[in-house]
């Protein structure tokens, strides 16, 4: 019985850290629910996990903070998706409320998990 009531406050603690937004730093302003008004993709953004969603279904990411400015409102991440291919990002807010955000998706940091990629992907990934 008390491993039971452990495993739910565990989930109550896990699921709670996903809500809401600490503006105290700009690390933890990332947290919480963001949408992407252009492809209408859904983002849930917790300490160290991405949840993206959108017409394709659901994507599961985690990440980590490279570093990140007070002042210029910025922070830089690595994402890696379940494959485990990865890629540096640079999210800017764009005031001191945090509230909307540019994305700079940095791909000449992409990293492939599996180093049999298609030389056409690779081309690709070259001209973008």
């Amino acid at each position: 019985m008390n491993k039971l009531i452990l495993v739910i406050m565990s989930l109550i603690f896990i699921l709670s850290a996903c809500s809401g937004r600490d503006l105290s730093n700009v690390k933890t302003s990332l947290y919480g629910h963001w949408i992407d008004e252009e492809s209408e993709t859904q983002y849930y953004i917790c300490a160290d996990s991405i949840i993206q969603v959108n017409e394709e279904g659901q994507k599961d990411k985690t990440y980590k903070v490279l570093d990140y400015d007070e002042v210029m409102n910025m922070i830089r991440i690595r994402e890696k998706d379940e494959e485990g291919n990865s890629f540096v990002t640079e999210i800017v807010f764009n005031d001191d409320k945090r509230e909307s955000a540019q994305i700079l998706l940095d791909l000449s940091t992409l990293e492939f998990a599996n180093e049999d990629i298609d030389s056409d992907m690779l081309g690709t990934v070259e001209m973008l």
